[in-house]
């Protein structure tokens, strides 16, 4: 029984060698051009954070040639910001060899910066033995702008609801029942005080008063002589 099972693993094992239709050789070239065809930058490090491989979108993403980038350190010969605040949190879980994400600001060896969305692991060998890391890296500028013009027009938006709200609740103010003295023309407030017409406007409206005399009050204070 043990050996007619045997026996047919190797069968499925053999079959599905052949099924594939590729050699070792034949994989590796298969693999390496999707990741040359990747739009993302793929980093391949040592122990040491030092760069061994610098394919996919890396020269597009970072600037540097893959001459001028192999061996240097992404720890200490490239700069990054993170706008999440997440530093401290990222490089201890890439110092423990664990798998951490996160998004940076890189800046480009041509000056200008660039988001990025940050996907690092640990490589291992058949003994699980640690070997180096991947670092891959996507290009996420364009939606990080996005999202900043979405939200300072979300906040224009709440910015202009805040004055309608506050211009609609003046009117109701002047629209209602108006208190109003029938002698002096002072106007009660809704906190109880008696104020002169001019106050309670200037408080409750955005209008500019001026002081004149109108015909019948100046015929009445100042009449012409001998009328």
């Amino acid at each position: 029984m043990n050996e007619t099972s045997g026996s047919g693993a190797g069968e499925v094992d053999q079959a599905q060698g052949s099924a594939s239709g590729l050699t070792t050789e034949d994989q590796g070239r298969v693999l390496g051009g999707l990741i040359a065809g990747m739009q993302d930058a793929v980093l391949l490090l040592d122990r040491e954070f030092r760069i061994t491989a610098y394919v996919g979108n890396a020269r597009a993403i970072y600037g540097w040639e893959e001459a001028e980038a192999l061996g240097r350190s992404v720890m200490h010969d490239f700069i990054y910001t993170f706008p999440d605040g997440d530093q401290e949190a990222f490089i201890g879980l890439m110092s423990q060899g664990a798998v951490a994400r996160t998004r940076m600001r890189a800046l480009r060896k041509q000056g200008d910066w660039i988001d990025l969305d940050v996907f690092f692991s640990p490589l291992v060998d058949d003994a699980s033995q640690p070997t180096g890391f991947v670092a891959v890296s996507r290009d996420i500028t364009a939606r990080v702008e996005a999202e900043r013009r979405l939200r300072e027009s979300d906040e224009a938006n709440r910015a202009l609801v805040k004055e309608l709200r506050e211009a609609l609740q003046r009117v109701k103010t002047l629209s209602g029942l108006l208190p109003i003295c029938a002698w002096c023309k002072r106007i009660r407030s809704d906190s109880g005080y008696w104020e002169a017409i001019e106050q309670f406007l200037g408080e409750h409206t955005e209008a500019k008063l001026s002081h004149g005399m109108c015909p019948d009050c100046f015929k009445e204070h100042w009449p012409p002589e001998g009328a």
